[in-house]
């Protein structure tokens, strides 16, 4: 017997009765799948645009994905990729972090930001 097959494809606007049935499913801690339908909508809506878009750099673009089984075409799940984040504002988090050395070989401070 071999394993069911699934594939990954670009989610849009005609998902969205599958994504519905999905979130059923799944419950309300599917943060992906938010319980406003017309919210869902947009979502889907803003992935096919961001699909569809030719760009040289990245923006406010919206990638979501839709994991379907191949021979029912039932949706199974679902990923999201944002192409920037912090692009409307900028964000940035920074820590200095200073500890007694317990090896003289090994750096006694570290500095990280993003």
């Amino acid at each position: 017997m071999s394993a069911p097959l699934y594939l990954m494809r670009a989610a849009g606007p005609q998902d969205l009765e599958g994504f519905k049935q999905l979130r059923a499913i799944a419950g309300a801690g599917f943060t992906s799948l938010m319980l406003d339908d017309r919210a869902l909508e947009e979502k889907l809506a803003l992935s096919a645009e961001s699909f569809a878009k030719q760009t040289a750099s990245a923006g406010p673009e919206r990638y979501f994905i839709a994991l379907e089984h191949v021979q029912s075409g039932v949706l199974a799940g679902c990923c999201g990729v944002k192409a920037t984040i912090g692009s409307a504002r900028r964000f940035s988090i920074s820590a200095l972090s200073v500890r007694r050395n317990p090896h003289p070989r090994w750096t006694a401070a570290s500095i990280w930001a993003c």
